[in-house]
Formats: structure tokens, C-alpha cells, sequence
């Protein structure tokens, strides 16, 4: 490839990617659209990031496990809450204020691979075609209009990665000219991790590509200023909390998890990514491949993909890990593909491979956007409001997912109900005031999520079950709105 675009025996090729990329480009822009209009992409996770951010907007930053507003638990980390809870405080409402984020941080996240690929040599229009299929993944398309934070941590991370780039310059600078990088480039970690604790693949990969490359000064100041910016953040947080974060995160975080749990998970990370999410497989396979070709071990994208793909499963040996985790697994495999195949058969084949990919993600954002229109999960949501203003009883409304209680205009009872269930598990105590107020019909309705199956919460070794047991004691079924059950108080 030359400077400006590529040779004359890849050009059809590149001509194929471009093609590939505008029409998923668009395909997902029509998804968006209607994901938009109807809640597409708006569950259970997204409705529990909008409470966090209600609560941090009334000052209850990190609500307590137990208390009168009800039950908190989370190991979400702070910054995309604080930032919504901003939005709120202007007057935005819930809902679209979190998609204002969503699209926000995809633009910076695709902005800043765009970026990324250039400081690594990749030519501009190779760039532009390569960059539109992070669109590709399920867990990035879906995960604009989700009010998650997996766009935020991820595009923090890549202009952590770009900031990085001038510390291994091979031309010593002054010292006062490194440290503007050190800085931002250690913040961006930071914050990285302060909206998704377990982003930590950006920081990893750089400090041992410094390492890697003598840089042994430049890394240990960087990991100075990544370890001075968490340890200020966890104390404001903690602050702002009341005290409270640490003791939230303590009770929350593994999840269920253990050393079992983790041996275990190779076998929950390539079902996912190679029949959940095929998208990510076949570029996790081409980008493996390439490395394995070309043995650049020490490359920054070798390094990110390796630490991504470790990580990853690491972290789907923790129960409730979901489709979300494969974004930055995504990210570092295109960043691997777009340096690696610029010469070679095999990087053809490995292109022609990401088009058809990408055409197929294309064709399934049109099938998205006939099931968004189908079950209109909006129209669903309402109808179950509607339901349960047909109660007897004029309590609070308990929903599985918070979105419900909050287009009702309540405060969510129930923070997460997973998160709820695996601390109910070790501690039973906690789950006995639900227990009373499921046995006294304090709820107007009782709302839960569709079937229960081992890719739904809750899982069978959960005690959720049990409360749904209880809960058909003093409730009958009312109403199935979309995947929303609607429970009503029997009449006594």
C-alpha cells in the first residue's frame, strides 16, 4: 500500500471494503432510528445505569444494599452515571438523555479508532472502510442506545492509546514535552476504569509496550499517573457516596464468581463469540491468524488483542457477564487486521473475509429493525404501565427491569434484581423485607421478564425463583406484554 490509498492489485479489494462499510454504516444509522423510536435496545441493564444516574441526580450516589428507598448493589463504576445525572440536572428526561450519551462516545470511540489507525500507519481510505465495522458487532450496535457505559470506556481507552504514542518516540524529547502525554494519556485510563471497572486492557498494553520498548521511564510515570487518578477518583466517589461505594462495590463485585466459576470460563467465552456474536469470532479468528503470520509479538495491537482476549474471559467466569464485554475484544482484532493486511494473500483472503462479515452485519440490521418494529418494546412497556394502574392495591410498582418504574415517574425498588439475588444468596436476611412486602401485596404490580432460561436472569441456582414462587402465592397474571409479565394482587 502506498501513503495514499493501495497498490493496483488490491484496489477492487479496498473498493469491496468501502462498499461493505456504506452500506453497514447505513444500515446501522436506520437501526438507530427506529431503535430510538420504539427502545429497541433499552433492558433490564440500561434501566438500572438510568437509576444509578436518578439517584446520583437526587444525591444518593451508590444507594445502600438495604435501605427505606429500597435495594441498591452494583458494580457499575461511576462516570457514566455522574455524566447522566449532569444531563438530568439540565432537564433532560431519563431516557433520551442516556441515548444523547450512547451516540456521544460512539462517535468519539469511531473517531478515535479512525485516529488510532492512522498513528499506526494505516492509509486513510483503508482506515475509513475498517473503522465503520466496529459497527459490525452485535454488542457495539446494539450498545449505542443501550445506556450502558462500554462506549464510554472504550473510547476513552483509544485516545488513552493515542496519547501513549509519542512516549515511544525513538527521538528523546525534553522531559516537559512527555509529560503533556503522560497526563492524558493516564487520565484517559483512568476514566476509562472509572466507567467500567474492568476496563483495564488500554493500560496493560501500553505500560508493557513501553516496557518492551526501554521505555522504562515513560512507563512508570504513566502507571504513576493511572494509579494517582484512580486512587483520587475512588476517594471522591467514596466522599460524594457517604461512604458508602466501597462497602457497595465489596458486596457486589465478584457477582457469584470464584475460582471455579473462573477455571470454567473458556467455556461461557467462545460460545459467545462464535454463536452468539459471530461477528466478533470471525474477526478474533482473521486477527489471530494474522498474528500468527506476520509474529510481530511486541506490536501494540498484538499486545491489546492479547490482554483483550485474556481478560475478556477472565471476566466471563464472573455470572451476569454479557454480550456487552466483547466490544473492546472487537476493537483490538479490527486494530490488529487494519495494520496486518496490507500485503500478502493472506491478508486479502483475510479482507475479503471482514467484507462479507460486514455484509452480513448490514443484513442484520435490517432483520433488527423488523423485530424492533415487531415487538415494539416501547409500546410494550407502556401497556404493562397501563395494566397496573388496573390494580386494586395503590403501592409501588416492582419491575424486574427499572426503565418500567421509571417511565411511571417512581424510583426504581429494586436497584438490580441479579445483583440482589446472588447477595440474597449469602446473605438470606437481606431479601426478608421483599419477602414481607411480596406476602402483604405492598405492589400495585409485579412485572418480570419473560421465560427464564440460562441466558436470562435469573439463573436456576439463583433464589430469584423462590420469590417468583412467593410472589404467585399473593399475585396472579394478569397481562403478557412482549416479554413482560404482568402480575396484579389477587383479591383476598
Amino acid at each position: 500500500m502506498t501513503s495514499t490509498g493501495v497498490s493496483n492489485l488490491t484496489r477492487p479489494i479496498l473498493a469491496l471494503l468501502l462498499a461493505a462499510s456504506g452500506l453497514l454504516a447505513a444500515g446501522c444509522a436506520v437501526r438507530q432510528v427506529v431503535s430510538w423510536r420504539n427502545y429497541g435496545d433499552l433492558e433490564d441493564e440500561g434501566g438500572i445505569w438510568t437509576a444509578i444516574a436518578l439517584d446520583a441526580r437526587d444525591g444518593i450516589l451508590y444507594r445502600p444494599i438495604v435501605s427505606d428507598i429500597g435495594y441498591g448493589g452494583t458494580r457499575y463504576g461511576p462516570l457514566h452515571a455522574v455524566l447522566h445525572a449532569g444531563l438530568l440536572k439540565a432537564g433532560m428526561a431519563p431516557i433520551p438523555s442516556g441515548f444523547l450519551i450512547g451516540l456521544v462516545t460512539a462517535a468519539a470511540a469511531i473517531a478515535g479508532i479512525y485516529q488510532l489507525m492512522r498513528r499506526l500507519k494505516v492509509p486513510a481510505s483503508f482506515a475509513i472502510a475498517l473503522t465503520s465495522f466496529f459497527l459490525a458487532a452485535f454488542s457495539v450496535r446494539s450498545g449505542i442506545l443501550s445506556i450502558k457505559a462500554d462506549l464510554l470506556a472504550a473510547a476513552l481507552d483509544v485516545w488513552g492509546l493515542i496519547a501513549t504514542l509519542p512516549l515511544a518516540d525513538p527521538i528523546q524529547k525534553p522531559e516537559a514535552r512527555r509529560w503533556p502525554a503522560t497526563l492524558l494519556a493516564g487520565t484517559c485510563f483512568a476514566l476509562a476504569a472509572a466507567s467500567k471497572i474492568t476496563s483495564l486492557f488500554g493500560i496493560a498494553t501500553v505500560v508493557t509496550w513501553l516496557l518492551l520498548r526501554g521505555k522504562t521511564k515513560s512507563a512508570a510515570r504513566l502507571v504513576a499517573v493511572f494509579c494517582i487518578a484512580v486512587t483520587a477518583a475512588v476517594l471522591a466517589v467514596q466522599w460524594a457516596s457517604g461512604g458508602r461505594a466501597i462497602g457497595v462495590f465489596a458486596a457486589s463485585a465478584a457477582a457469584g464468581g470464584g475460582l471455579g466459576r473462573l477455571a470454567q470460563a473458556p467455556l461461557f467465552f467462545f460460545p459467545a463469540i462464535f454463536s452468539r456474536d459471530r461477528v466478533v469470532g470471525g474477526f478474533w479468528i482473521a486477527a489471530v491468524v494474522m498474528i500468527l503470520t506476520r509474529r510481530n509479538w511486541t506490536s501494540l495491537e498484538t499486545l491489546l488483542l492479547g490482554y483483550s482476549t485474556l481478560g475478556t474471559m477472565a471476566i466471563f467466569g464472573s455470572r451476569g457477564t454479557d454480550m456487552n464485554h466483547l466490544m473492546d475484544l472487537h476493537l483490538a482484532s479490527l486494530l490488529v487486521l487494519a495494520v496486518a493486511c496490507q500485503t500478502g494473500w493472506i491478508a486479502r483472503a483475510a479482507l475479503l473475509l471482514m467484507a462479507a462479515i460486514s455484509l452480513h452485519a448490514a443484513h442484520s440490521c435490517i432483520n433488527d429493525v423488523d423485530y424492533i418494529r415487531q415487538h415494539h418494546p416501547r409500546a410494550a412497556m407502556l401497556a404493562c404501565l397501563a395494566d397496573a394502574a388496573a390494580s386494586p392495591v395503590r403501592g409501588p410498582l416492582f419491575a424486574e427491569n427499572p426503565i418500567l418504574p421509571i417511565l411511571a415517574g417512581e424510583r426504581p425498588y429494586v436497584l438490580d434484581c441479579f445483583m440482589f439475588s446472588v447477595i440474597d444468596l449469602k446473605h438470606p436476611a437481606v431479601g426478608d423485607r421483599l419477602r414481607d412486602d411480596l406476602a402483604r401485596q405492598r405492589f400495585r404490580a409485579v412485572i418480570v421478564t419473560g421465560e427464564l432460561t440460562h441466558n436470562t436472569m435469573p439463573t436456576p441456582t439463583d433464589p430469584w425463583p423462590g420469590f417468583l414462587i412467593l410472589m404467585r402465592t399473593r399475585y396472579e397474571l394478569k397481562a403478557t406484554e412482549g416479554r413482560n409479565l404482568v402480575y396484579l394482587p389477587k383479591r383476598r
